[in-house]
């Protein structure tokens, strides 16, 4: 960056705007690395890159929030899977969910192709007032058959509810 744009990004974190930061050394234009917004002007100028955060499109409130495990859409078609198909959301920075494992994705794209694993259908293995384990003959959501006893059993795959 050239001086006067340097200055262009302290005087717009000066006035309220937006300033976002990206490393230089990880940044590629291709991989679309994700730039997280400044909290704290520690102006790095040979470490990293700073822009004015870009208005064009307005900032997508994730779908999924920390802590929610999610599924892809297209494995819940009642095949088996197994445990390693759910993710669990760690954080969201910028416009990427951070996923337990070192797993990134993009928020828009992960709303448009995921799903909440309790908005899915599962068989359920569950203890009965006889104290005997028995699995659900049918697939209910988490809410629905929530119990102390009872357990969704990913194994068995799942389905996306009729809307």
């Amino acid at each position: 960056m050239i001086t006067k744009e340097m200055i262009n990004v302290m005087e717009a974190f000066e006035r309220g705007e937006e300033v976002q930061w990206v490393n230089a050394k990880e940044f590629n234009e291709d991989d679309k690395t994700p730039w997280r917004d400044t909290k704290i002007p520690a102006w790095d100028w040979d470490m990293n890159m700073y822009r004015i955060k870009p208005t064009g499109r307005p900032k997508l409130e994730p779908k999924f929030k920390v802590g929610d495990k999610i599924i892809n859409k297209d494995y819940c078609e009642g095949e088996a899977i197994t445990t390693h198909f759910i993710r669990e959301i760690n954080e969201t920075i910028g416009d990427m969910y951070y996923f337990y494992g070192n797993g990134r994705a993009f928020i828009d794209q992960t709303d448009r192709y995921c799903i909440n694993i309790n908005d899915c259908l599962w068989y359920f293995e569950y203890c009965d007032t006889a104290g005997v384990w028995r699995i659900s003959t049918t697939r209910h959501k988490i809410e629905q058959f929530f119990g102390k006893s009872s357990t969704p059993i990913y194994e068995l795959g799942a389905r996306l509810p009729k809307e």
